[in-house]
C-alpha cells in the first residue's frame, strides 16, 4: 500500500473511531418519536456499525448506502443520507489519492484538500446523525473495536 493509501485509511480511522466511540449523553435522551421509529434508527445505526479501519471508504460507502430506510423518522434519514454522501465523496478521494500514488494525476494539493474535506464531512455528518438519535433516546452501538475479543476478519 503506497504511502498516500495509507494516510487515508489512517485518517479514516481516526475519524470515525473517535466519533464512534464517544457517549451519548444521557441528559441529551429526549425518548422523541414512536417505539416503531427508536427501533428503525436502532437497526440502521446497528446495520452501520462497521469497522471502517478494515474497509475501504468505497466498501463503507457501498455498505452503508444498501441500508434500508423502513420506517425511520424524516429527520434522522435525511442526516444518515448526508452522511451516506461523506463516506461516498471520502471514496471518491481515495481514487483520486490512488490515481495521484499512480502518477495518473496531477494537483496533490486539491486532492489532499478534497481528502480532508471528506474526512471532515464524516465526522460532521455523524455527529449529527448521533445528535437526531440522543434526541429520540437512541443509545448508539458499541464500536467494533472496542468490543471484546473484535476480530476484524469476522466482520
Amino acid at each position: 500500500m503506497s504511502m498516500l493509501r495509507q494516510l487515508l485509511a489512517l485518517a479514516i480511522v481516526l475519524v470515525a473511531a473517535p466519533v464512534a466511540a464517544e457517549p451519548v449523553v444521557a441528559a441529551a435522551q429526549e425518548n422523541r418519536g414512536t417505539e416503531e421509529e427508536r427501533s428503525e434508527i436502532a437497526r440502521i445505526l446497528e446495520a452501520d456499525n462497521l469497522d471502517a479501519g478494515s474497509l475501504t471508504p468505497r466498501e463503507v460507502a457501498s455498505q452503508i448506502a444498501a441500508i434500508p430506510r423502513g420506517r425511520a423518522p424524516e429527520d434522522f434519514w435525511s442526516a444518515y443520507q448526508e452522511h451516506v454522501r461523506a463516506w461516498r465523496l471520502a471514496a471518491e478521494a481515495q481514487a483520486k489519492l490512488e490515481d495521484l500514488a499512480d502518477g495518473k494525476r496531477g494537483g496533490s494539493e486539491q486532492v489532499m484538500a478534497e481528502a480532508d474535506e471528506a474526512l471532515a464531512a464524516i465526522e460532521t455528518t455523524f455527529s449529527e446523525v448521533e445528535r437526531i438519535a440522543a434526541s429520540y433516546g437512541v443509545p448508539m452501538p458499541t464500536p467494533p473495536a472496542l468490543i471484546e475479543n473484535f476480530d476484524p476478519d469476522t466482520v
